[in-house]
């Protein structure tokens, strides 16, 4: 039987390794090449330990689930005309676990945010729900279904929907400098005050738990939505 260490030494090795198979093998997905998939990175989480969920480019989805551990997934994609391009990101391309001060930090690191730009990324992250959860995102879409634990959430540009229990929040804030924010709580939708005539804001303090939630997203839409 596979240990969680050794389940993810291989699939961080998989994550890095270069691919000889020629174009006509590669599967097509639409009308862009399917580069990088079906290998998960796999890291242990300790009971209560903070997971940071860091992220340049693209779409992302964060989903806390009863689980002990980090599991995460990645697919890259380009166009056809740009087939050098994406092996050289499946190459360099790694979602790297780090232990920090604060806990452990999940990344997707080693192409630069030039060539990211220029790539159609998409992950899913499943985090443990007992764990207190920080998300950094740049630019792109980003879906998190946090847990019962605090929820921090920063980014750059694109939109951002958060989907928390509603048992277990206490207090929501949500902040953008240009763009719309908003909460959705059982009473209905509750829009946020406008700050410079372009930002928005607003604070919550009525939740039925003890967790708050916040929020904070330079430009684009920012959604809370209590279940």
């Amino acid at each position: 039987m596979l240990t969680t260490s050794l389940l993810l030494s291989l699939a961080l090795l998989a994550l890095d390794a270069p691919s000889d198979l020629p174009d006509e093998r590669m599967p097509e997905h639409s009308e862009e090449i399917f580069v990088v998939g079906g290998q998960s990175l796999l890291a242990p989480v300790r009971s209560g330990q903070q997971v940071s969920v860091v992220f340049q480019v693209g779409e992302l989805d964060v989903e806390a689930q009863p689980i002990d551990e980090v599991r995460a997934f990645v697919e890259v994609s380009c166009q056809r005309a740009r087939r050098a391009r994406c092996r050289k990101a499946k190459r360099r391309m790694k979602v790297e676990p780090v232990e920090t001060e604060d806990g452990l930090e999940v990344r997707l690191g080693g192409v630069s945010k030039s060539l990211m730009r220029r790539l159609r990324v998409e992950a899913k992250v499943l985090v443990p729900e007992d764990s207190p959860l920080f998300v950094k995102a740049g630019i792109g879409d980003v879906d998190i279904r946090s847990g019962h634990k605090p929820l921090a959430v920063r980014m750059g540009i694109g939109d951002l929907r958060v989907y928390a229990p509603a048992e277990a929040v206490g207090s929501v804030r949500v902040r953008t400098r240009i763009g719309d924010a908003g909460l959705r709580t059982s009473e209905g939708h509750r829009a946020a005050g406008r700050r410079a005539l372009v930002g928005a804001g607003l604070s919550w303090t009525e939740g039925e738990g003890a967790e708050p939630v916040d929020v904070r997203l330079r430009i684009g839409d920012a959604q809370v939505i209590l279940e």
